[in-house]
Formats: structure tokens, sequence, C-alpha cells
């Protein structure tokens, strides 16, 4: 029965292993994604360059943005791949958004600005990766892109949409500080928007800056405020989990009782 048992193991444990050919997959989607994280600050500096109406400048940046796209467009025809459920993935608003902002619209149509509005899509991928990371300060991570996304997001908007006709948001500098100032709901008033678009645009960024500033309300509340008992049950559990661990290790079916322990159970 144990020679048989041991069979049967080994034959799940082969199921279990991605063949050569995902492994191969699976590799490549990590690096591809680690690659695709590393090109979020480049790709914010091509939407700055490409707002200084270089033709030099606009050649750089749109053999760059085709770039960013294929890779970009490589990791969600793997991650389709990988996934278990393709008609979820394919379906997922996320994902559908995700596969916009792959589409180099903004390089093939440089010249109708409504197009070059569809890099703005690509700004949000740091918002969506941002929700991925788990590591330390993830908070304060989060923190950082949805502010700044949101707000170089309603900064080149307001650029492309005003820039020519409104001499106060002539440069992305302008805007950057109009768009900051908006989200924060301040609003000084030393800059406002003369068109029905540009106006529109102030109302959305009003209204996503309420929701930041609530979020950055949450984030300091929970900064200043540690609940100590929280932090000691974590370490209770951590604690507990690392005996557990110790006990398969050691094979130990049951740990010695305390004798407070022995005491309830004699009682019960």
């Amino acid at each position: 029965m144990s020679n048989k048992s041991e069979e049967e193991k080994k034959e799940e444990e082969k199921k279990e292993e991605p063949s050569e050919e995902k492994a191969f997959v699976i590799s490549l989607h990590k690096q591809v994604g680690f690659l695709n994280d590393l090109l979020l600050l480049p790709m914010f500096a091509s939407i700055l360059i490409e707002t200084q109406e270089s033709s030099l400048m606009n050649t750089i940046v749109k053999d760059s943005e085709l770039l960013f796209c294929v890779l970009f467009l490589l990791e969600w025809v793997l991650g389709l791949m990988l996934s278990s459920s393709r008609k979820e993935y394919a379906t997922s608003p996320l994902k559908v958004l995700d596969l916009i902002s792959t589409l180099p619209l903004g390089s093939f149509f440089q010249g109708l600005r409504i197009f070059r509005l569809f890099r703005i899509i690509k700004l949000f991928r740091v918002v969506l990766r941002s929700r991925k990371y788990k590591g330390p300060g993830a908070d304060l991570f989060r923190l950082i892109a949805i502010v700044g996304s949101t707000t170089f997001a309603g900064a080149y908007t307001m650029y492309i949409v005003e820039g020519s006709k409104n001499e106060q948001f002539s440069s992305i500098s302008e805007t950057l500080w109009w768009s900051l100032v908006t989200i924060s709901t301040v609003g000084y008033g030393d800059k406002y928007p003369i068109t029905t678009e540009g106006r529109l645009v102030a109302v959305v960024l009003i209204l996503i800056g309420v929701g930041v500033c609530g979020y950055i309300a949450g984030f300091m509340a929970n900064l200043m405020n540690v609940d100590e008992e929280d932090t000691d049950k974590g370490r209770l559990e951590r604690v507990e989990s690392k005996l557990d661990i110790l006990a398969e290790h050691l094979k130990i079916e049951n740990w010695p009782q305390s004798e407070t322990e022995d005491s309830t159970i004699a009682e019960e």
C-alpha cells in the first residue's frame, strides 16, 4: 500500500508540474512584465517630450511608443495564454482597457489631437500595476501612483484640449500646476479653462480629486493610528505558523499542553 501511495503521489506531482512549453511561457511572461515595469518611467518621459512639438522629438517618441506598445501587447497575449479562463480574461474591463493601451493610435494619428488622448490610457497602467505590488511601503507606492498618474493625465488632457486656444495652458508645466491644484480641490483660480471641452475635463478632474483626497486622508489616518493589538495579534499568528511548520518537520502530532490548558480540559 505504501509503495502504491508513493507512486500515486509521484504521478500527481508530474501532472501538477507544467510542461516545458508552459514553463517557458510563464518565464517569458514574468520577464516581459518586469521589463514593462521598468519602461513605465521612460513612457512618462516620452509623453513629456512629445509636448515639445519638435519634428526630431516626435520621431523619437513615435519609435519609442511603438516599442512600448509591442512589449505591452506581448505581455497581454502571454497573460491570455496562461489564463485558466481566456474568455473572462479577454472580456474583463481592466484587461480590455489594458489592451486598448497597447494600440499606438497616438503615433499613427498624431495630427489629430483627439487620438493623442489615447496616450492617457497608458498612464493608468501605473495604477493597475501598483495594485499588484505587495512589498514594503505598498500603500505609499499606490498613493504615489494614483496621485502622479491622475495629475499627469489631467495635465496632458488639458494641454491637448486647450493648449492651442488658451495661453494659460500653452506648456505642459503650466497644465501640471493647474492639474495638481485642481486635484487637491484648492483651486487658486489663477488658471482656468475657457472652452467647453476644457471645463468638462476640469469637472471630471475635480470629481476624481475628491476621491484622491479621501484616499490620502485614509492613508494618513492609518499611518498615524497604529493599533497595537492588531500588531501583537499578527506577531502571535506568525509565531504559531512557524511552530506548526516546526511540528510538521519534527513529526510532532500534539504539542504538550500548558497547566492552564490542562485545568480547562479537566473542568470540561
